[in-house]
C-alpha cells in the first residue's frame, strides 16, 4: 500500500501530464485528494502523538518542534500550511535502550545517515537525526529518555503548501500551489491556483473556524476548512471549499 507521500509523488506526475486538458472539476478533485490525504496522515501512527514530541537539542536551530499542523499568512494574501508526520513505513526497537544515547537496534532499517526521524511510545516522542549506521544498528542525536522494546521508529516528514509563481509563460499557469518536503526543492504541484486560505476548528470552539492569525494553540486543532481559488478553463477565477478532519481529533 502506498504511503501518503508516495501517493503525493504519483499524483504530481499525473497532474503535470493531465492538467493541460483536464476539466475544472478534475483540478478540484485532485486538490482535495492531495490535501486531505496529507492532513489525515498528520502526526499520528499507532498510539504516538507527535504534538508532544521533543526535538533533540542538536536540532533545535534546524528544526522547530511540532505541532503537527501549523500555518502562517504570506504577503500575497494566501496562507502557508505546514504538515508534520511520521512516514507510514515504520520499524521498531528490538532491544531496550540502556540510556538516551545508546545505539538503536531495529527490526529493519530504511534510514540513511543524516535523515530526520521520530521515535516514540504511547507516552513520549523524540525527533532526532540519524548518525552512522551498521546493518540494523544506528547512532543518533540524544533523546529525552531511553525507549523500550517495540518503540516505533520512522522517518519524520514535513510538507509545506503555499502559493508561488511558476516559470511558465502561460498566464493561467503563472501561479500555482507549491509543495515542499523537508530538505527538498519546492515544486509547483497544481498550476492555476491563485488563492489558498485555511481556517481551523479547535477543541475550545467546535462550531467556528478561525483564521491563521487567531490560533493560540496549534495542538488543539480538530479540523481544517480550505478556501481555494483557481483560474478555470475560461481563464476566470473560480472558488471552492472543503473540510478535512485530523486523525484522532
Amino acid at each position: 500500500m502506498l504511503s501518503g507521500y508516495q501517493l503525493l509523488e504519483n499524483q504530481i506526475v499525473f497532474m503535470k501530464n493531465a492538467l493541460g486538458s483536464a476539466e475544472d472539476e478534475d483540478l478540484i478533485i485532485f486538490t482535495e485528494k492531495v490535501l486531505s490525504k496529507n492532513i489525515e496522515n498528520a502526526g499520528y501512527f499507532g498510539c504516538q502523538n507527535m504534538n508532544h514530541a521533543i526535538v533533540s537539542s542538536t536540532l533545535s536551530d534546524y528544526l522547530p518542534p511540532p505541532p503537527i499542523i501549523s500555518a502562517s499568512e504570506s504577503n500575497n494574501g494566501s496562507d502557508i500550511l505546514v504538515i508534520r508526520a511520521e512516514d507510514a513505513n515504520t520499524t521498531y526497537l528490538t532491544k531496550k535502550m540502556a540510556s538516551p544515547k545508546t545505539i538503536l537496534y531495529l527490526a529493519n532499517n530504511n534510514f540513511n545517515p543524516g535523515d530526520i526521524a521520530v521515535i516514540g511510545d504511547c507516552e513520549k516522542s523524540d525527533i532526532f537525526k540519524v548518525g552512522s549506521i551498521h546493518n540494523l544498528q544506528i547512532n543518533h542525536t540524544p533523546f529525552s529518555q531511553a525507549y523500550d522494546v517495540n518503540a516505533s521508529v520512522g522517518s519524520f516528514k514535513t510538507s509545506t503548501f503555499y502559493i508561488g509563481k511558476t516559470n511558465y509563460t502561460n498566464e493561467k499557469n503563472s501561479s500555482a500551489l507549491f509543495y515542499q518536503a523537508l530538505d527538498d526543492h519546492a515544486q509547483d504541484l497544481i498550476p492555476g491556483i491563485t488563492q489558498f486560505n485555511v481556517f481551523f476548528n479547535t477543541a475550545e470552539d467546535p462550531t467556528h473556524y478561525l483564521k491563521t492569525s487567531e490560533i493560540q494553540d496549534w495542538s488543539k486543532i480538530k479540523s481544517i476548512k480550505f478556501n481555494i481559488t483557481f483560474l478555470n478553463h475560461q481563464n476566470k477565477p473560480q472558488s471552492f471549499s472543503f473540510f478535512v478532519s485530523l486523525r484522532n481529533a
